[in-house]
């Protein structure tokens, strides 16, 4: 039984014999009147004490107000919990006079406040306190962060971050990793699944004490829409800059996308590894910021190189060394060769140009953390595209009468990159693509797709992505088939199915000895695509 205002000892006996005949135990408390107070105590200092009642006008800050009595009291109990952040409630009618004097009370105490209930989200209140339990949690001299390299870019950003991370394997870091497929800690271990290429992957990586450094796929869309999750970071990486996600988020030109992603590196304090063979990401330059800047090209020579203007003096490019292409660094005025290009199965023997450019801005990332020669070379030379490392991307399938390529290339300029390296492949039989293209997009991208695959195949499926599928975004089938035709394309060699998985069922069946089968692959039905493919017999 709950019964208030009780004002004298004839009261008072009523309520106990009311009370009692529910219940042999009595609790008896004093009403406490007055405005209600919250104190907040964050390592173990009292930060604030805001009047929340409703009594009051608005919620203000009344610290100075307090009497030193009260304080004295938050801080006891403060020291007795020792937690980073605790809330009291406290009723007075006066909270400069002595609680003794106003019968006032702390009525309530909070370990796990959630402080937005009664400071509004603008309050600089907010910040101090935040800063405080940073404290709390590393004193000053304790260790409190490890080595973060964050990589962005429009293509090529996962393969290189697991590049990055695989690499960090072999110098024998503990390296987490977020990307656009998931949270991953030590052995595999996942924290998260799906895309993740932001703070909702970056902050639960970070939280997890096993890693010893940490590989972040920093994409412009968690940025525009969520903010950074790093204040900064060690190493930055941008690998390009071409079409795609444009009129999203503001963004409608490459110049502006540009600017999006060079404020990632804006934010690297030592190094920054930049694509020299993009014009976008050399206009990037200068970046007052960085201490170091790694330079990467797949095309230029070092004399070129080291002609640009905010140049500095780290290099990574492509020589001959014994008559062979290798990956060769160049630091100040040391040369350092690092491996054959022809040993990193990620080349494909050379062939895949755009993932030796990923592989070398990864062992660029790696070289500016100070991993040493023998572990970069030993991280070029052992990781393969296999869908366990890097699913959708370069995944072949080669024990059937006729080879399966799944590929993730989904906007112009990486559909353009792999039909450089299906060009180079010896096909016997036919070439046969599935495509398809982010409805999101404005149409010239999506036509783009469709005109930088015309003439490379004998045989296109057009079908449609499942995100397009439920977004109702039907046009992008039709809008690829119209183009291949338009490009020259046979209207026989054109045909038009629904899903990605129906492509694949279709191509799979028509398949015949020695032929090549492409499936340029959306996300989030890549793994019973795979699994199809993987089981076909």
């Amino acid at each position: 039984a709950k019964i208030a205002d009780i004002r004298d000892e004839a009261e008072l006996s009523a309520a106990f014999d009311e009370a009692h005949a529910f219940s042999e135990k009595v609790i008896l408390e004093r009403k406490i009147t007055g405005d209600t107070f919250k104190l907040v105590v964050a390592n173990r200092q009292l930060v604030a004490i805001v009047n929340t009642s409703t009594a009051a006008a608005e919620t203000r800050d009344v610290t100075s107000e307090a009497h030193s009595s009260v304080v004295e009291n938050a801080l006891r109990v403060a020291a007795a919990e020792d937690v980073g952040v605790l809330v009291l409630s406290f009723v007075s009618s006066d909270i400069s006079r002595p609680h003794t004097e106003t019968r006032a009370a702390f009525v309530d105490l909070d370990l796990a406040p959630e402080l937005d209930a009664f400071l509004p989200w603008d309050s600089p209140l907010l910040a101090t306190i935040a800063t405080e339990f940073i404290a709390w949690l590393f004193p000053p001299g304790s260790p409190s962060r490890i080595p973060l390299i964050a990589v962005t870019g429009t293509n090529g950003k996962t393969t290189t971050c697991r590049m990055t991370r695989f690499i960090l394997e072999q110098a024998d870091y503990t390296p987490g990793l977020a990307c656009s497929e998931g949270a991953f800690t030590t052995g595999e271990k996942t924290i998260s699944t799906g895309d993740v290429s932001g703070i909702s992957g970056a902050y639960p990586l970070l939280a997890d004490p096993e890693i010893d450094c940490a590989v972040l796929e920093t994409a412009r869309g968690g940025i525009l829409k969520h903010g950074f999750p790093f204040d900064h970071c060690d190493v930055a990486v941008c690998l390009n800059v071409t079409a795609d996600h444009l009129n999203e988020c503001g963004i409608d030109t490459l110049e502006q996308m540009a600017a999006v992603k060079r404020s990632i590196l804006m934010r690297s304090n030592d190094a920054v590894v930049l694509n020299a063979d993009d014009p976008l990401c050399l206009g990037m330059l200068p970046l007052p910021n960085a201490e170091r800047i790694c330079l990467v090209s797949t095309e230029r020579s070092i004399q070129d190189l080291r002609t640009l203007p905010s140049a500095g003096d780290c290099f990574a490019l492509v020589e001959q060394e014994d008559g062979t292409d290798h990956v060769v660094f160049y630091d100040g005025g040391h040369r350092l060769p690092i491996a054959p290009v022809r040993d990193i199965p990620a080349t494909f023997g050379g062939r895949a140009r755009y993932n030796l450019s990923n592989a070398m801005h990864a062992c660029a990332a790696c070289y500016l953390a100070k991993v040493d020669s023998g572990a970069l070379k030993l991280g070029l030379e052992r990781f393969e595209m296999n869908y366990e490392n890097t699913p959708g991307r370069l995944n072949f399938r080669t024990d059937l009468p006729f080879r399966v390529l799944l590929d993730y290339a989904h906007n112009p300029d990486g559909i353009s990159r792999i039909c450089s390296f299906i060009d180079q492949l010896n096909v016997e039989g036919r070439k046969i693509v599935a495509l398809s293209a982010a409805g999101y997009n404005p149409i010239d991208i999506i036509r783009g797709n469709a005109a930088a695959l015309a003439g490379h195949f004998d045989s296109y499926i057009c079908y449609n992505f499942g995100r397009n599928i439920k977004m109702q975004w039907d046009h992008v089938p039709g809008a690829l088939r119209e183009t291949l035709l338009s490009c020259g394309v046979a209207e026989s060699n054109v045909s038009v199915t629904g899903s990605g998985l129906d492509a694949i069922e279709t191509m799979l069946n028509q398949a015949a000895e020695g032929d090549l089968v492409v499936m340029l692959s959306g996300h989030s039905d890549r793994q019973e695509i795979w699994q199809r493919i993987s089981t076909f017999e």
